[in-house]
């Protein structure tokens, strides 16, 4: 199976940012992030400054868009959030 053919999974929860792949996954804490980006076509969640897990916003549905972004401002300090919205 070639690496465009994985089925993705994402669940935000209140104290962590789950981002699953078939059978291998990554759990990231909230608090573990250190930058919160959004652009034009993701969501990108740093971890180290060169180094972010990224959520396409084509697969999120447009009234999900604002739930995404009240949970990055509930759980990510207000420094470390560039949101377009």
């Amino acid at each position: 199976m070639s690496p465009h053919e994985y089925r993705w999974t994402f669940e935000f929860e209140s104290r962590e940012y789950v981002r699953a792949v078939r059978a291998m996954g990554s759990n990231l804490r909230w608090r573990a992030m250190k930058q919160v980006v959004e652009t034009k076509e993701f969501f990108l969640f740093y971890v180290t400054a060169a180094i972010a897990y990224y959520l396409p916003k084509r697969i999120v549905a447009a009234q999900d868009l604002a739930g995404v972004r009240d949970l990055v401002h509930a759980h990510v300090a207000r420094n470390r959030v560039k949101l377009a919205a």
